[in-house]
Parts: C-alpha cells; structure tokens; sequence
C-alpha cells in the first residue's frame, strides 16, 4: 500500500477537526485567542500532508475558515486544556487525529455519558480512550456521544468499526491497516516479513513469488506496475522504469502522470485536486 494511498483515508478522519460540528455564536468570547491560535497551528501542521498530494495549502486562508467554524463550539471554556491542547499541537502529525485533550476546551457544565444524546461534541464526557465527538447518522437530528478511541492492533474496523458508544479507525495509525477478513486492526508487514496473509507498510511491496516484503523500486530501476515504484513514482509502461510523477503545471496524459492524481486531460497539465484559490488541501473542518 503506498503512502498516498494511505494517506487519502487517514486525510478524511483527520480533517474533521477537534471542534467542529458545534452550533452556537460568532464574535468575541472567552477562548477566542485559542480558537484562532489553534486553526493557525492546525493548518500549519497539514502543509506536508498537502505536499505530499502535490498540492499548494493557503494556510491563512484555511486558518481564517477554520477559526469561523470553531468560533460557534459552547460549553465553558478550560485555560488549562486550551494551553495542553496548543503544546501538542506543535508536534502534532496530519496522518493521525489531533491531541485529544483539544476536545476538552470547550465542555458542557453537565457532560452526557458515551453513548448518551448529544448536540455537540461539547455536549459529551471526555474519556481517556481517546477524543469523544457527537456522532450524527444520515437522518439523525440529535446525535450520539461515541469516543474515537486510540487505534491499537486487534481493534475491531470494517463492519464492526462503530458500536454505541465507540468508533474505531484503523487508518489512523499509518502503521496499521483494516484487515476485511477478519474486520480486525492488523500492523502491516516489515521488509522481509512475510506477506501472504498481510500487507507490507509504505516502504515495500509484496514479492508474488517470495511472499515476503521487498523493498520499492527507486527512480530509474525496473519495474512491472506502479505498486513497486516509491512512494511519488509511477512505472512508465514505456521503459519498464520508475518515473517521477510530474508536478502541477506539468505536462501529462493521465492521472498516474501527476503527483496530485489530477491531469487536465484538455489541456494535458496536472492539476490541483483542490483547483484555483481553494485555501488549504484537506476539507474544511
């Protein structure tokens, strides 16, 4: 599995930021200093996840957008979780969700219990699974109050990923994937493990004939499909070689081509996944 692919999904979990879903009042209020110190630093911190899809991020303009969403979370306002919630987002990774005492700045007097309805992931009680939010189904006009807890191999994922109370998401430790198989967290296969029964991480792919993880195939070396080039490399039908994917502006024919997935094939250019002017590369908060 390459690391773009992965990142793909870990982008749609990680993109729902900490806070939002709420519903409440804009302007001045208590915590307002964090709520824009914290979109700032969020989109900060998504910007190689954006390079990695070959795409531009607009951090002040991700960061105005986010900091208009977040400025409707309720609930009082928490000085010692604001502080905690900015230190881990210094270090924080855009492959995996946000610190989970973010969450917590914001918390209703008379927190519900997982589980419990909710209106707001503000609304729910913290657990020290990992970050609860207010889950919402399609036609749901309350919610549920379920914790995202923390991925760990065995975790149930696939048809067993949500429960009452819980909700699980393998993709959001980039060591770990879903196995469909057996809907259990499983850790991917190291150079040289064996494959036949799991997937190789980011670095290797699996050798039909070994059935042992090997090693991806530089620029310039031979290949059969793109799945043994690394990762930003495709294999050029052409030359039996891994190529570079091209960058935006770049001249292309197909989607491999482009490093951002996207070729404009009218005017033969890769393209932005996100367009012209679209602010940061992952989806609004």
């Amino acid at each position: 599995m390459s690391f773009i692919s992965a990142l793909r999904v870990v982008l749609i979990s990680c993109s729902t930021a900490v806070l939002a879903g709420a519903c409440g009042g804009s302007g001045e209020r208590e915590g307002s200093d964090f709520i824009n110190a914290y979109a700032r630093a969020w989109c900060e911190r998504t910007t190689p996840c954006c390079d990695a899809q070959g795409v531009t991020n607009d951090v002040a303009r991700c960061a105005r957008t986010m900091s208009e969403l977040l400025s409707f979370a309720t609930g009082a306002y928490h000085a010692d979780k604001a502080t905690e919630c900015l230190e881990g987002m210094k270090t924080w990774d855009c492959r995996t969700a946000a610190p989970s005492v973010c969450g917590s700045v914001f918390k209703a007097a008379d927190p519900r219990p997982l589980g419990g309805p909710c209106k707001m992931s503000t609304d729910c009680v913290d657990s020290d699974e990992g970050r609860v939010t207010c889950a919402f189904g399609a036609d749901d006009s309350t919610g549920t109050c379920k914790v995202k807890a923390r991925p760990a191999a065995g975790q149930p994922c696939g048809a067993g990923a949500t429960t009452e109370t819980h909700m699980y998401d393998c993709t959001a430790d980039p060591g770990l994937y879903c196995d469909y198989a057996t809907d259990a967290c499983k850790p991917y296969a190291t150079l040289g493990e064996p494959c036949d029964t799991t997937e190789c991480n980011q670095d290797s792919f699996c050798d039909d004939t070994t059935l042992r993880c090997e090693a991806l195939t530089p620029v310039g070396g031979d290949c059969v499909d793109s799945s043994r080039c690394i990762d930003g490399g495709r294999c050029d039908d052409a030359t039996g070689k891994c190529v570079a994917r091209r960058a935006v502006g770049d001249p292309c024919e197909e989607p491999d081509d482009c490093a951002s997935d996207a070729c404009d094939t009218i005017n033969h250019v890769c393209v932005s996944l996100t367009g012209p002017g679209a602010g940061s590369c992952l989806s609004a908060p």
